[in-house]
């Protein structure tokens, strides 16, 4: 049997109507991934040279967040840890030594955005806002992904940029890479009730001469 939105299909079921097996697999898929993407914020967000860059997080009202992190993809050091009520200054990258915070100090809110001062083209990269759980065996869970970059002139602070305000988001990459793993398995359940479809005639009693 396969579950698709609510109902189950039978393979005898879904031999007598395959479109309606398929369309309902393709909606389940969509809700599906459609609350993957939701989960995570992604934004680009530009700002002028010299700048002081907000980089904005929140956790969800509901989560307890002793301990939080940002990093960037392409460093393996973090670039702020915080936890204990202070922030913790090992293993930092040492371009960000003093120059990263919180905006909120005590995460109230939950707010976890981080302050990063004087933007430099080697701050360009993306970022990864992310929450440990209270309990170790709970894990972590990232909050928000940011592509930070560069304006190419001083436009930007005249026009609101350097106030934090997002490009938009940046779907694609995660999109694709959903949508090839939805693919696959629509083609493997659609194989499957194929051959159940098939045994299933092959099986079925004669009738009687």
């Amino acid at each position: 049997m396969i579950f698709t939105g609510g109902s189950i299909l039978s393979p005898q079921r879904s031999c007598k109507n395959p479109s309606k097996m398929c369309l309902q697999i393709c909606l389940w898929l969509f809700l599906a991934l459609t609350s993957i993407v939701d989960t995570l914020d992604y934004k680009n967000i530009i700002y002028p040279l010299g700048q002081q860059v907000i980089l904005p997080c929140n956790a969800p009202g509901n989560m307890v967040v002793p301990a939080m992190q940002w990093s960037r993809r392409d460093l393996k050091e973090y670039v702020l840890h915080y936890r204990d009520d202070q922030l913790d200054p090992d293993e930092q990258d040492p371009s960000y030594t003093g120059r990263v915070n919180l905006t909120n100090t005590h995460m109230q809110n939950g707010d976890l955005s981080m302050i990063l001062m004087n933007m430099t083209t080697a701050d360009i990269g993306t970022y990864e806002c992310i929450a440990f759980q209270k309990r170790p065996e709970m894990g972590y869970e990232v909050l928000s992904i940011i592509n930070l970059n560069v304006s190419q002139s001083d436009e930007g602070s005249r026009n609101g940029v350097s106030s934090g305000a997002a490009t938009g988001r940046n779907h694609l990459g995660l999109i694709v890479s959903l949508s090839v793993i939805a693919g696959i398995i629509l083609v493997a359940g659609i194989h499957y009730i194929h051959i159940r479809c098939q045994t299933n005639i092959g099986s079925s009693p004669s009738p009687p001469i």
